[in-house]
């Protein structure tokens, strides 16, 4: 399995980084992630969803140290709210490979276990993210704060405003995600602009982002 080089961040990272750029500096409300362009499905473990980061799954690579050492283990996207615990053992190079990955019931708190031969270096395995607009809104909300502005929100999850209302957005960054992903970042200023805003983000999900 082969994973694109490109960081599955960039898209709400150039979205962060248009927003600071118009001025933006303090968020006082709401990050709502809408997902209601289509019903989401699971098929084959993998949720199907209006809001894809990363195909809504965490990227897992693996490379063995010395025999009898645990395994290296990075991951990615890395998003406030999913942790990753490495149990993967380095074993002789003739030994098997096995590796297992669970986690807990919300999918966030995730653990890699298993063996790795000496000889094997970057092992890719998957993990579906069970609740993408809970993933894509934590990820957006550390874009934003890595580019300098603060955010004063405390909810986990808030309701989508109706259709309706939605015009009263105003959009203020578009990504075009290769080959045909959109990502769209509207406010709605609710007292001094850019002092007091709600933010909406939608996405029309990318097509195969990994090489798989």
């Amino acid at each position: 399995m082969l994973l694109n080089p490109e960081d599955p961040l960039n898209a709400i990272q150039n979205l962060a980084q248009q927003i600071y750029q118009k001025g933006l500096r303090e968020l006082t409300g709401d990050v709502i992630i809408d997902d209601h362009l289509f019903e989401s499905t699971v098929k084959r473990g993998m949720t199907l969803s209006p809001i894809s980061l990363n195909e809504n799954m965490i990227d897992l690579v693996l490379s063995a140290s010395e025999a009898g050492e645990k395994a290296t283990l990075t991951w990615r996207p890395q998003v406030p709210g999913y942790e990753v615990k490495n149990e993967v053992v380095t074993v002789a190079e003739m030994e098997a490979l096995q590796l297992e990955v669970t986690a807990d019931e919300a999918r966030r708190h995730i653990i890699v276990k298993g063996t790795l031969p000496a000889n094997q270096k970057n092992i890719v395995r998957t993990f579906p993210v069970q609740d993408p607009s809970f993933f894509a809104r934590a990820g957006f909300i550390q874009a934003l704060q890595k580019q300098g502005i603060k955010i004063q929100t405390t909810k986990s999850r808030v309701n989508i405003p109706p259709f309706s209302t939605q015009s009263r957005f105003t959009t203020r960054a578009l990504d075009f995600s290769s080959p045909f992903g959109i990502w769209q970042a509207h406010f709605k200023s609710q007292s001094q602009p850019w002092c007091r805003s709600r933010s909406l983000i939608t996405s029309f999900p990318p097509i195969q982002k990994n090489l798989r």
